[in-house]
Formats: structure tokens, C-alpha cells, sequence
């Protein structure tokens, strides 16, 4: 179940809104308000300094999809990616090569896009 209000994924925009939504939703994470600066935690450990660029950085979305594959979603989480990189326009049991490059290549938001729509239903 969603922590937060539901959301329209495509409206997020990338960068620190669509990094915190998928803080929440798909890391577990809780934003927590400090007088200074917001701390983000996972079993009440601490996460200094922000949010990781899951959105904008191919090494950080590497954090997303480890989290969908110890959820054991990964092969919903492959058909949305597939959905997402081809706007809905291909069936994912019917791709070509240059396709199957083009996801194999999605970038980092496609990436969120495709987890936070599989977490959240």
C-alpha cells in the first residue's frame, strides 16, 4: 500500500521530486524533517545529506532495482520497463533486437518510472 498520496508518475517531475517518491515508495524510506536539513531513514538508521540521484544516475537507479529484485518483481518489473521505454506502443513477448537495446539502455528515469508504477500498482 501506498505511503503517500497517490501520485501521477509521468507528472513527477525528475530530479529530487521523483527521487523522493521513490525514496518512499520503493526503498522504504521516511523523510524526516530536522531543523537544519531532511534526513531520510530506513529502520531508524540515518541517510546524511539528502537523496541519491536515483532519477538522474545509473549507479544510484542500481539501488531501485536491486530493492524490486529482493521484492521478487523482477519480471513485472521488466514488462513496465519495457511498457515505459516504448510508451505502451510494444508488446513485450514480440521485441526485436534494436528494441531489446533500447531497453536494455533506458535511462535512469525510465528506470524509476517503471518501478514506482509496478510498487504502486
Amino acid at each position: 500500500m501506498s505511503q503517500i498520496e497517490r501520485v501521477d508518475i509521468d507528472a513527477v517531475p525528475v530530479g529530487p521530486e521523483l527521487d523522493a517518491v521513490v525514496a518512499v515508495e520503493v526503498m522504504g524510506w521516511t523523510r524526516v524533517e530536522g531543523k537544519k536539513r531532511v534526513f531520510w531513514t530506513l529502520n531508524k538508521g540515518y541517510i546524511f545529506g539528502g537523496l541519491r540521484g536515483f532519477s538522474t544516475d545509473a549507479n544510484a537507479v542500481r539501488e531501485v532495482e536491486a530493492e524490486i529484485e529482493r521484492r521478487g518483481l523482477m519480471v513485472e518489473y521488466i514488462k513496465m520497463l519495457i511498457s515505459v521505454v516504448f510508451n505502451g506502443k510494444r508488446d513485450e513477448t514480440i521485441l526485436f533486437l534494436d528494441d531489446w537495446f533500447q531497453a536494455v539502455h533506458a535511462s535512469a528515469e525510465q528506470r524509476c518510472r517503471a518501478a514506482l508504477r509496478v510498487v504502486m500498482g
